[in-house]
Formats: structure tokens, C-alpha cells, sequence
């Protein structure tokens, strides 16, 4: 199967939207950070939408925080060649802050560039 990529800039919100209208797998993510904090990518497979604070997300993976003089370079790529999926359910990401379960805060307007790869 061929992976469709779904990619957006973040705005200044938890960014909460739904990726897929139908089950799928995450085989892979690119994330880039344009600031010196990180941020939390938050995942859910669910058939409706998460309340970000409230919903411990599935999968939560963390973009590093840009930072040229000590060589860190604010991005971050996975891929998982089978697959991640942890049930039949639409895909749903949320960007904040923080990695905590119940954090809720904002990520600034652009402060990240987020592709997902999907199947």
C-alpha cells in the first residue's frame, strides 16, 4: 500500500484535528521545530474526538527544541515499516506543549511543521 502524506503548519491552538475519515496506520512522521521549546505530537485512534488535557492520547511523540549552537536541529523522523494502529478508528492529532496527559497548552503559530505518513 502506498502512504499518503497529510502535513500542516501549526497554529496558534492545540491544532486538534481528525486525519483520516477512516481506519488507517501510521507508517511514519516528520516533525521540524522553529522555536527553542518542544513540542508533543498527541495521537488517538478513535471514532470520536479526544478532549486534549482529558484523553490520554495513544502515541505522543515529542519534536526537540531548536537550538543551533548546541547542534540540535529541532526536527525529528520514525517510521514504523508495519504500521501503528491501535484500533479500527479514525486517526486524530492534537500539538501542545507539554507531554503531559492533561496538558492543554497551545503551540505557537508556526512553531512546527507536521507530516504524517498514513495508510
Amino acid at each position: 500500500m502506498t502512504a499518503r502524506v497529510y502535513r500542516f503548519v501549526t497554529a496558534a491552538s492545540n491544532n486538534l484535528r481528525r486525519l483520516s475519515g477512516s481506519p488507517c496506520k501510521l507508517v511514519g512522521a516528520s516533525l521540524i521545530n522553529t522555536v527553542d521549546a518542544p513540542y508533543y505530537v498527541k495521537l488517538w485512534w478513535s471514532s470520536a474526538a479526544p478532549v486534549v488535557g482529558t484523553t490520554p492520547p495513544d502515541l505522543v511523540i515529542a519534536a526537540p527544541a531548536l537550538d543551533p549552537a548546541a547542534g540540535a536541529d529541532g526536527s525529528v523522523c520514525v517510521s514504523w515499516p508495519n504500521g501503528v494502529a491501535q484500533a479500527m478508528a479514525d486517526l486524530w492529532v492534537a500539538c501542545v506543549t507539554g507531554a503531559a496527559d492533561n496538558n492543554t497548552t497551545a503551540v505557537a503559530a508556526g512553531q512546527g511543521v507536521v507530516s504524517l505518513l498514513l495508510e
